[in-house]
C-alpha cells in the first residue's frame, strides 16, 4: 500500500492492508502518523482479522517512539 489518504473510509484502508498481508513477501507490517489512536485502532482490527482469517502463526505487536529505548525493546522481545 502506497500510504493512504487521511479521508479515506477505515474499511478501505484495512481491505487493502490485508490484500498487502496475504503477498506471499510480505510478513511485516508498520504503520506510523501523527495519530497514535487512530493507529493503534487500525493496528487492533488488522490483528482480529488476521488471527480470524488465520494468515499467520503468530502476529506481534510493538510500539516504537521517536527516541526508542532499544535495551528495553531487546529485553521485551525474544526475536526468532
Amino acid at each position: 500500500m502506497n500510504g493512504c489518504e487521511v479521508s479515506e473510509p477505515m474499511s478501505s484502508i484495512l481491505d487493502q492492508i490485508m490484500m498487502a498481508l496475504e503477498q506471499p513477501h510480505i510478513n511485516i507490517l508498520g504503520v506510523y502518523g501523527s495519530s497514535n489512536e487512530r493507529k493503534r485502532n487500525v493496528v487492533k482490527k488488522i490483528t482480529r482479522r488476521i488471527q480470524r482469517d488465520k494468515l499467520f502463526d503468530e502476529v506481534v505487536m510493538a510500539s516504537v517512539m521517536k527516541k526508542p529505548d532499544l535495551q528495553l525493546h531487546e529485553k521485551g522481545y525474544a526475536f526468532v
